[in-house]
């Protein structure tokens, strides 16, 4: 993506460092927003993989302890437990018994749908949180797609690294993401030629059928593959957003959530009491998969085989990830990963 400020937009910088906006970042474009001297209000993630974790390298301790920082089920918790404001959220990637389970329980009452980027993912949240149909959202940096020689913005991950290994050889443009397939050539919102991927044109396409008819919903970019919305240039978004809030008593959206004392401590024993059980059946299938039929945890009447798959069938956060994790398995090369997975799962949940 290219940058999400421009430069010129020297007003709209000027006023989010004043606080006249909630800022809302993905994770990977944090330190682009920070690096302007905006501190951005929340924080979106969604990404599991270790190499997000350099997006908040940058990051100082007033930032982890004043964001709030919205974290999907499979974010990366090694991030999360950075922040000291945290809002959980879980998005149906796929149809997994294991996310049935935690609606069913009450853990989380409403899964936000398989949106497939982080960035429609925080479009999303902004219109949820928004406290009424009549506040206006704007986005920006939602190119998908990026410019020759350039794939990401200044100041993020992506591009430090480009510039650490810049060498008189190789310069600090990336011309191959532009120039090799799968990219192709894609027309912007000012008519200059931009790329974008198929994955990336997707993402275009899902965001105009998502969000295409949302109320009070602007594009402020100025290039990328066209959203389909509204335009808004950065220098008209406070007066935009002023004459949208003028007497907006009508077309309310539903209100956020008020937790009470009790629901909040009702919900942590649901939450503990789930934790515990996980934690236990990933305990039992651990030593089953190591001492097999001499297995403690061994019952009778049923094969090993069926004792497994009774604990792993449900559990599919343990496999999804795999290349042939459509299904679960009691497969000796399946489940020597299943092993593998269960510490690490283990470890996530001995901190909570």
């Amino acid at each position: 993506m290219t940058a999400p400020l421009q430069k010129k937009n020297s007003s709209f910088v000027k006023e989010a460092k004043e606080g006249r906006y909630f800022i809302i970042a993905v994770d990977a474009a944090a330190q682009a927003v920070l690096a302007r001297g905006i501190r951005p209000d929340a924080i979106v993630a969604v990404e599991s993989q270790f190499a997000i974790q350099d997006s908040y390298a940058s990051f100082a301790k007033e930032d982890f302890d004043q964001i709030i920082f919205f974290a999907d089920l499979c974010s990366r918790p090694q991030v999360a437990r950075l922040f000291k404001k945290r809002i959980w959220f879980a998005s149906e990637y796929a149809k997994c018994q294991y996310l049935d389970s935690i609606k069913e329980r009450g853990i989380i009452q409403n899964l936000i749908p398989p949106l497939g980027s982080v960035g429609l993912t925080a479009v999303y949240l902004a219109l949820v949180i928004r406290q009424s149909i009549a506040t206006s959202v704007f986005v920006s940096g939602m190119d998908f797609s990026y410019s020759a020689g350039r794939t990401h913005a200044k100041n993020v991950a992506a591009s430090k690294r480009l510039l650490a290994n810049c060498t008189r050889k190789n310069g600090a443009a990336n011309y191959s993401a532009s120039l090799l397939p799968p990219a192709f050539p894609v027309q912007s919102k000012d008519k200059s030629t931009m790329y974008s991927s198929p994955i990336m044109e997707s993402y275009a396409i899902n965001f105009a059928a998502i969000f295409g008819g949302q109320k009070n919903l602007y594009d402020m970019g100025e290039c990328g593959i066209d959203l389909h919305l509204k335009k808004c240039t950065a220098a008209s978004v406070w007066t935009v957003a002023s004459l949208q809030n003028k007497g907006s008593g009508q077309d309310q959206a539903p209100s956020g959530i008020q937790i009470k004392s009790e629901e909040s401590k009702k919900a942590h024993e649901i939450i503990s009491g789930y934790l515990v059980e996980e934690k236990e059946a990933l305990n039992e299938m651990k030593d089953l998969l190591i001492n097999g039929e001499k297995s403690s945890f061994r019952k009778e009447g049923i094969t090993l085989s069926q004792q497994i798959m009774s604990i792993l069938s449900p559990r599919e956060y343990l496999f999804l990830h795999f290349p042939d994790g459509n299904k679960a398995s009691t497969s000796t090369p399946f489940l020597k990963r299943v092993r593998a997975e269960i510490d690490s799962f283990l470890k996530i949940l001995g901190v909570y």
